[in-house]
């Protein structure tokens, strides 16, 4: 059924209606674990990425939004967890994704990092994210307010390896967190990001009277 459903979605005579109804079921059909949701999986992405590179602008936008209701979390979850014999087409899939819905992309990805409950998932979301390149920096930033402690440090490891130094002020309060995780973590990436600057070297006297031994 999902290799029909992309057969219609490639045929331009069908309703909007239609192919909106075929986008929702094939979704519901990627949610299911079997050894060809992957392959299915790709070829629905690609197809739905190739349709919104269509002339008309009133269907582009329409494209746009069906490949924006595909990237829920379950379907966004599988591309994180890409085989490996499929990581070439998975990276070409991501760039077209990052480039037409960047930011409902990500914060899906970030929806995941935060809920999902296997450290080995959210630190391929972290890779991920931080593969991503630049683009990802200003919704790790925002992510920094978050309430739970390993979300920000997760968002300074990222911030780290993104050498996003212009964010340094939104990175020094996080040296107060409750969490000394948190902490060592914000000491860590300025110790990157500014290192041997009196900023940093400011932060590192306030850390080393943290009387907290944890």
């Amino acid at each position: 059924l999902g290799w029909v459903l992309i057969e219609i979605l490639e045929q331009p005579m069908f309703s909007e209606a239609h192919l909106a109804q075929s986008v929702t079921m094939l979704s519901s059909i990627l949610k299911q674990d079997t050894k060809e949701t992957f392959s299915l999986l790709i070829q629905t992405l690609q197809t739905l990425i190739k349709n919104t590179r269509i002339d008309s602008e009133t269907k582009k936008t329409f494209w746009q939004c069906q490949l924006k209701h595909m990237l829920n979390p379950e379907i966004v979850l599988k591309l994180l967890k890409t085989p490996l014999e499929w990581e070439e087409h998975t990276n070409n899939v991501v760039d077209d994704l990052v480039s037409i819905a960047g930011a409902d992309f990500f914060r899906t990805v970030f929806h995941i990092l935060e809920v999902e409950p296997h450290l080995s998932t959210r630190k391929q979301a972290i890779r991920f994210l931080i593969g991503c390149g630049s683009a990802v920096i200003p919704f790790a930033v925002a992510q920094l307010k978050n309430p739970k402690w390993f979300v920000v440090r997760n968002m300074l490891v990222i911030l780290k390896d993104l050498k996003g130094a212009d964010e340094v002020l939104h990175i020094i309060p996080c040296m107060k967190h409750q969490a000394a995780q948190v902490r060592l973590a914000g000491l860590q990436t300025l110790d990157t990001l500014i290192p041997e600057t009196d900023l940093f070297l400011n932060t590192l006297n306030t850390a080393l009277r943290d009387s907290d031994e944890s």
